[in-house]
């Protein structure tokens, strides 16, 4: 298959759906299929529609100092801020270290259940909530493929 040669070039959608013609096929959806069906669904929208209250730190600032709208690149930032604090634990740090780890860890978890909710908050509670034009155009590409699969929640 083209995509597969070194040094080719990437192909237009027409000429994969080509390529793929009359074969077993599958898609693997992410945040860039739902943000394409609708803006709302974009990681600054849904940064806009979360409520970050109760958090031990100030994560709007977490999110400006690292330059992120992605919740997900937030999250996975404090998994690795958890593994430095792990690695400057001695007997002199072990009280700091254990309550930064624990403010991190209930931040992180909070922040998760903030991104479904903003996910919530701008989820078509129905079929019939989204526009037509939207829908026939999503149709149109998933009718090409035998498996769809995603990485959304």
């Amino acid at each position: 298959m083209p995509w597969g040669r070194v040094g080719s070039s990437m192909l237009s959608y027409d000429e994969v759906l080509e390529e793929i013609k009359e074969t077993d096929t599958a898609l693997l959806l992410g945040n860039g299929f739902s943000v394409g069906c609708d803006p709302q669904f974009a990681y600054t929208s849904l940064r806009e529609k979360a409520e970050f209250r109760g958090f031990s730190a100030n994560i709007n600032d977490l999110f400006n100092s690292l330059g992120e709208d992605d919740f997900e690149t937030v999250i996975r930032t404090m998994d690795r801020a958890l593994q430095v604090v792990d690695a400057y634990k001695t007997k002199n740090t072990l009280p700091y270290c254990e309550y930064l780890t624990k403010a991190v860890i209930e931040d992180k978890e909070k922040l998760k259940k903030e991104l479904i909710k903003a996910i919530s908050k701008v989820h078509p509670e129905k079929p019939n909530d989204i526009d037509q034009a939207k829908y026939d155009s999503a149709i149109k590409v998933l009718k090409e493929f035998g498996s769809i699969f995603t990485l959304n929640i």
